[in-house]
Order: structure tokens, then C-alpha cells, then sequence
């Protein structure tokens, strides 16, 4: 079935299957394999999103496949996702709907509804929202779905908290090999680049070269990420990369050895979503990628 198909069909929390249709080659051919596996895979369908309309151009209708975790001692430090279009050339169809019985924990966030959980029961649900403090809702919907809040707050919190915030997000391709450092202290730092263009405006309409193409801008972004995650980043993640990184803008000051004043900025990372295959699975242990009956929830 189509794409559009899914975003018609299928429920959240139904496992999705998608292929190029192409025989996969043998692992011998490591290359040729990673680019096998970015059009072939399985993922639990998270999220829908309707077209969005923007000044010079629209995006097409969008589904979101949550494809597995990075976790360090039971803690998930990165998680896989895949975003497919409507107007995707992939096949799809739909390997497993949501179980009677089962219940989903569903956030409404930015417009959408993101599937946060699949639960085995209303008791499993309720326990799981508790454990990591999500609003609950009264009273849980009698079709098999809680909807709730995010972590610990109420809507009026929300609000309110939303006139004060330093959040970050940014989808681009990493720039060079992360590097990693340790203080005196034993901290761990990795810092990597992060690259991401926009088409370059002029009064209003997108500009084109001699050849028709899209003029592009693009912009160079520091990323800073600690220990356990910067750790994770720096064993799977490599020039050419697309990741999406959600953290906080900090800035720094300092005086140079002429004694004029010097600022910075970077991006504190807090968490980093691998939108392409990480290099561990284009090598030799696929098994970091977990997989087992509780992924992706």
C-alpha cells in the first residue's frame, strides 16, 4: 500500500513495514547494505501530521515510524525515528495493529497526536504514566487511550512556563567526525558540527540559480552533548549523518591574550534522534539497536 494509504488507515501504535521492493545484498557489501536497510525496516507508527503551509511552499502530509533505542544501564539515551511523506515511492503495509485490550498513551503536541506508549492493559497505562510523571487525564477513554499532559504540569503550568524557555531544535547533517575530550575534572565532552540550509529569500520568493535550482543558505551549528549521550554519539555517528537534536542555547564569554572580550555560542544537546542509519549498523552489531518485545515503548 501506498503511504498516503498509512496516513489514511492505519492506527497509531501499528508496526509498519516499508520496502524499496530490491533484494537485499549480501552483508559482505557493507555499503551497499546501509543503503539497502534506509528503504527497507520496520517501526511502530508514532505519528501523523497534516500538510503545513509555508510562505514559499507547503509539506506534504508526513507519518512518523519509531524504529528502535541506544539505551546505556535501562536508561534510553537515543532513539531511532523515521519520517516518511505522502508522496513517498516506498511500499508499506501494515505488519501489526494494536491489540485488543491494549491501551495508548497519547500527547497532543504542536497540532499532532504522538503515540508515547503502548500498554498491555489500563492498569499497565496508568502505572507507566505515574512512573514517568505524566499529567493523567480523569477518566480513560473507553475506545482504549489515555491522553495526557506533559511530564508534571498542568495546562495552566504549561502556559506559564512557556513564557520562559531556552529550547532548541535542529534536523541537519553532522559536519566532521564527533571529537572527544575529558576534563580534569572526568567529565566527558563530545562536540560535533551540525549543518542545516533553508532556501535564501529575496523580497518575499525563493531564489534560483542559472540552472533553476534553489539558492540554499547554510548555517553551522556547535553541538555539545555529556557522558553517557555524548558517549553514544561519538561511538555511532559520523560525517554525513542526519540527526535531530533537541537541547538549549548557551552562550559564553571570555577575554583573549590581547585582553578584548570574546563570546561564543553553542548547543547543549540533551537529546539526539538518528535520522539515518547509525554507523553501527552498517558494520558488524546490528544488536546495539534494541529490539525486543518492549521497543519501541
Amino acid at each position: 500500500m501506498s503511504a498516503t494509504t498509512i496516513l489514511d488507515t492505519a492506527p497509531l501504535g501499528a508496526l509498519i513495514r516499508y520496502t524499496d521492493s530490491t533484494p537485499k545484498p549480501p552483508a559482505r557489501f557493507t555499503k551497499k547494505l546501509a543503503a539497502w536497510e534506509r528503504s527497507n525496516g520496520v517501526g511502530r507508527l508514532v505519528k501523523k501530521e497534516p500538510p503545513r503551509p509555508y510562505p514559499t511552499w507547503t509539506a506534504p502530509a508526513s507519518f512518523t515510524l519509531h524504529e528502535g533505542n541506544f539505551s546505556s544501564d535501562g536508561v534510553i539515551l537515543v532513539t531511532i525515528m523515521r519520517t516518511h511523506s505522502a508522496d513517498s515511492a516506498l511500499t508499506f503495509e501494515v505488519a501489526e495493529e494494536p491489540q485488543p485490550g491494549q491501551v495508548r498513551v497519547l500527547l497532543d503536541f504542536g497540532g499532532c497526536t504522538e503515540l508515547l506508549h503502548l500498554a498491555e492493559s489500563v492498569t499497565a497505562a496508568e502505572l507507566w504514566i505515574a512512573r514517568e510523571g505524566y499529567c493523567p487525564p480523569c477518566t480513560h477513554h473507553p475506545t482504549g487511550f489515555f491522553r495526557v499532559l506533559s511530564k508534571g504540569r498542568s495546562r495552566r503550568q504549561e502556559t506559564q512556563e512557556l513564557i520562559m524557555q531556552n529550547i532548541v531544535i535542529l534536523a541537519g547533517n553532522i559536519g566532521q567526525t564527533p571529537e572527544v575530550r575529558t576534563t580534569q575534572s572526568g567529565t566527558k565532552i563530545t562536540n560535533f558540527s551540525l549543518a542545516t540550509s533553508r532556501p535564501r529569500l529575496s523580497e518575499g520568493r525563493v531564489m534560483r540559480d542559472e540552472n533553476g535550482y534553489r539558492v540554499m543558505d547554510t548555517e553551522w551549528h556547535r553541538i555539545t552533548c555529556f557522558n553517557g549521550l555524548g558517549k553514544t554519539v561519538a561511538e555511532h555517528c559520523e560525517k554525513g549523518m542526519k540527526v535531530l537534536v533537541h537541547g538549549r542555547i548557551h552562550y559564553t564569554k571570555w577575554i583573549d591574550s590581547m585582553g578584548n572580550d570574546r563570546y561564543g555560542c553553542e548547543i547543549i544537546a540533551e537529546k539526539v534522534d538518528f535520522l539515518s542509519r547509525p554507523k553501527s549498523a552498517e558494520n558488524e552489531n546490528p544488536e546495539l539497536v534494541d529490539r525486543d518485545d518492549e521497543i519501541p515503548f
